[in-house]
């Protein structure tokens, strides 16, 4: 594939994301791109010359998670190496699928194969209704593919072409959550609830921004006043619990954890949770008893080990954020 007309793709498709980039260099491969988000895109014009030590390498060299790994080839990448990135929680786009993204970015390259004469590319013609929504089935493939980068265009792309569209909305907020980018992921929940006040989803995810920014108070707030207008919304208890515990304010996640098991008494996890709130609370007693329930429950001494490793870091990093705010 002729390298010049690659590199050329390239910027036209991180310029279609619209990626923030932190880093970009060639390599052996193809070229490696390290966003502001942390998100490491891998374009490679063939394929048969990565491997899984390719996988490891990329990683390696630019210290990115592996679930935020994203490999774009026009050929098809081998079973090993596709493996590789799923195993980390990565994705691949590749053949056919790196293709028709190209195609849905608007982007014409005299690499890959032309629209077909009479055929409008997709979406490009259709009623309105039509094109609407099969550009949010486009973003919700690429939200549900972990590359938040794609559905942030695409939901975008909906909201300009449908201003105060919910769907497309909230799918612009709950994208830019996914990168990271909290100050504009606060700016557009609050544009949804400006437009839809009562809406949950808008109000959750407000919170968990608020969260992210190190705002604590106001998040508990937020779940709190969730929890009271939806009491049957699982992820607002779940919110409000999580807040509680990362903020230490261990006598009223006991509360709520009681609140949460009198809904769903053999949840294994919330057990355990309510366990630590007890020995938090001075309650040795009733950790022992709760800790027994979830064991009788299915916790291994594995899953046990996570999720207190889990709890312990997730207070170490709302300590530094609110340090930071």
């Amino acid at each position: 594939m002729e390298t010049r007309a690659f590199v050329r793709l390239v910027g036209e498709m991180l310029e279609a994301m619209d990626q923030r980039l932190a880093a970009a260099r060639p390599v052996r491969d193809g070229f490696v791109v390290l966003s502001s988000d942390r998100f490491l895109f891998v374009f490679t014009p063939r394929a048969d010359r990565v491997s899984p030590a390719s996988v490891h390498q990329w990683l390696e060299t630019n210290e990115a998670p592996a679930e935020r790994l994203v490999l774009f080839s026009p050929d098809p990448v081998s079973d090993a190496v596709r493996g590789e990135v799923g195993a980390g929680g990565g994705t691949v786009v590749d053949g056919p699928a790196f293709v028709n993204l190209v195609q849905q970015l608007g982007i014409e390259s005299p690499l890959l194969p032309s629209t077909a004469p009479g055929v409008a590319p997709p979406g490009h013609y259709l009623p309105t209704v039509e094109r609407l929504e099969a550009i949010l089935a486009r973003a919700r493939s690429w939200e549900e593919s972990g590359v938040p980068a794609l559905s942030l265009r695409f939901y975008r792309q909906a909201a300009a072409l449908k201003p105060e569209y919910r769907p497309a909305l909230v799918g612009v907020a709950r994208s830019l959550s996914m990168l990271g980018q909290w100050k504009d992921a606060d700016a557009a929940w609050k544009d949804v609830q400006a437009l839809y006040p009562d809406d949950p989803d808008a109000r959750l995810g407000r919170a968990v921004v608020l969260g992210a920014l190190g705002r604590t108070d106001r998040e508990i707030r937020s779940y709190r006043g969730l929890v009271r207008d939806f009491p049957d919304l699982t992820a607002a208890h779940a919110g409000l619990l999580g807040a509680l515990i990362e903020s230490e304010q261990w006598v009223e996640a006991r509360a709520e954890v009681e609140t949460m098991l009198r809904a769903s008494p053999s949840d294994s996890h919330l057990r355990l949770l309510s366990a630590l709130a007890c020995e938090h609370t001075g309650d040795a007693e009733g950790a022992r008893l709760e800790l027994n329930t979830a064991r009788a429950l299915g916790l291994t001494p594995g899953a046990e080990a996570t999720a207190r490793q889990s709890v312990e870091a997730s207070i170490r990093v709302a300590r530094q954020r609110a340090a930071t705010a």
